[in-house]
């Protein structure tokens, strides 16, 4: 039986690469919210609209979601960046990011777990981000969610280890997509420059490492925090 994959962030640049390879192997549910348009068409592929605003709205997906019956693996992928000052943020603004970036990719995994106890397997992962790790000016509340990210990785594979559930995080550095777009030419360079490979990632990049972490590869891999940051 073909094995049953979720991907959030469908239309994102790198939520849609990850669709794209991991539709080779298998039956991928791609989420998406907006630019249903950019989500990959295949016969390997579904996609599912899902708004992951507030509570009401994961729910509302998981309920067509479990319509799939129990999945193998889930990729969070989808979420959103803003940044600027930290005192100029809203307290909206602040909320609002927080739940999309943190609170939502928890609650839906909730929802999808006991299917993978049951059945005594299943991969989770969730991507962060280089600024989850290291903390970024004006990009503080972005970095202390996906810094949330990493923490309730590292515990949920504890608490899922003896489960043979694995969860594991994937933190991007500068990547080239859409979300990137808005830096300029000067400001890429100057970034890439303290890098050890010193160039900007690809969706590849870290596509190639999240198929890796779902497949049987890196079955004695889990509670990790993996890097896709060309040396930062």
């Amino acid at each position: 039986m073909q094995k049953k994959v979720l991907v959030t962030g469908a239309s994102g640049g790198i939520g849609r690469r990850v669709v794209e390879v991991l539709s080779s192997e298998y039956l991928v549910l791609a989420q998406y919210r907006t630019h249903a348009d950019r989500v990959p068409v295949g016969e390997n592929v579904v996609p599912l609209y899902g708004d992951f605003s507030d509570p009401m709205g994961v729910e509302a997906f998981w309920k067509e979601v479990k319509k799939f019956g129990t999945l193998y693996g889930v990729v969070h992928c989808a979420g959103v960046a803003k940044s600027g000052l930290f005192s100029d943020f809203s307290d909206r603004e602040i909320e609002d990011l927080t739940f999309r970036d943190l609170t939502a990719p928890m609650l839906l995994t909730k929802r999808l777990i006991p299917g993978m106890v049951e059945r005594k397997s299943g991969s989770i992962v969730l991507v962060s981000s280089i600024w989850g790790v290291c903390g970024g000016s004006l990009e503080v509340a972005y970095s202390a969610a996906k810094g949330g990210l990493i923490s309730f990785c590292k515990a949920l594979a504890k608490e899922l280890g003896p489960s043979g559930v694995r969860v594991n995080c994937v933190a991007p550095g500068f990547i080239e997509t859409e979300m990137t777009a808005m830096y300029s030419a000067a400001d890429k360079a100057a970034f890439c420059d303290g890098l050890a490979l010193g160039r900007p990632g690809t969706p590849d990049d870290v596509a190639g490492m999240i198929k890796f972490l779902l497949s049987d590869e890196s079955s004695y891999v889990t509670a990790q925090v993996l890097g896709v940051d060309g040396g930062y």
